[in-house]
C-alpha cells in the first residue's frame, strides 16, 4: 500500500489469485494529456478458477 492508502496494480491482481481467480491481470490506464486529473484509471481483470468444467469470467469495478 502507498502513502494515500491505495493498492498498486499487482497487489490487486494477488488479492484476486488469493480468492480463486487465475488468468488475472492488473493495470493503470494514465490520465489523458493535458487533463487535470493526475489519477489514472486501475483496470483488474480475473477468471474464476473452473468450475464444473467451465470458466467463469467476472467483470471488475
Amino acid at each position: 500500500m502507498d502513502e494515500s492508502g491505495t493498492h498498486e496494480p499487482d497487489v490487486w491482481a494477488l488479492i484476486l489469485k488469493e480468492h480463486g481467480f487465475v488468468d488475472v491481470s492488473a493495470s493503470v490506464i494514465a490520465a489523458p494529456p493535458g487533463s487535470r486529473r493526475t489519477t489514472g484509471t486501475l483496470l483488474v481483470r480475473g477468471v474464476r478458477g473452473v468450475r464444473g468444467g467451465h470458466e467463469q469470467p467476472v467483470a471488475s469495478d
